[in-house]
């Protein structure tokens, strides 16, 4: 599908998460009152995602060459996600302060986070998942750490970030036998070639 500026509107909520990253970590970088800012920032534009997701629910379409969808479900899905993330936004306001453990770039990984969630429920290619997936959880992998200076937390980024290593790399080797098998990672023509594959093409 080539692209068409008077189609934004399908995608808009995942321009406006990226935007809001690129905002936040010149903020984070120039402000000197960037503390007070980004927290408030997160959560409206949350809310303001998961708001223009419901508004697009009914504009089904692909784009990105039909490897990325929206509407329906899709919109469903960011509407959870934004306004899951604004709740967290709102409930971390206070405690990160309280407990000495804010620093700017917790809101851009929470945002980012977000953004990788939302293209793998967007995703109709598998290439797309796979991004999708590891933006989101290096992300968690540094937010399970994020209190670096109690023992706990950084036992827990480390065992998050072992094993999603280790799943990363079956992840990829599936993938590998499955565009070997069938030429494609499309999620329909996947679902098409076991389908009305009599044998296995695994095999």
């Amino acid at each position: 599908m080539d692209f068409n500026i008077s189609d934004i509107s399908n995608y808009l909520p995942l321009v406006i998460l990226a935007a809001v990253i690129l905002v936040s970590l010149v903020i984070e970088m120039y402000v000197k009152n960037a503390g007070k800012i980004l927290p408030w920032l997160t959560i409206i534009s949350f809310l303001v995602i998961a708001y223009q997701s419901l508004l697009s629910v009914g504009d089904q379409g692909v784009f990105f060459n039909g490897m990325l969808a929206t509407g329906g479900q899709v919109n469903i899905f960011y509407f959870i996600f934004n306004f899951g993330a604004a709740i967290v936004g709102l409930l971390t306001v206070d405690y990160l302060k309280k407990t000495g453990i804010y620093h700017g770039e917790f809101y851009i990984l929470v945002q980012s986070a977000v953004l990788g969630m939302m293209m793998i429920a967007s995703a109709r290619d598998l290439v797309m998942v796979f991004i999708g997936l590891e933006q989101m959880s290096l992300c968690f992998y540094i937010l399970a750490g994020f209190a670096r200076k109690r023992p706990f937390s950084t036992e827990a980024a480390l065992k998050y970030f072992l094993l999603g290593s280790f799943a990363t790399g079956f992840i990829v080797y599936g993938l590998g036998l499955l565009y070997g098998a069938t030429h494609t990672l499309n999620i329909t023509k996947l679902y098409e070639a076991f389908a009305f594959e009599q044998t296995n093409i695994l095999g």
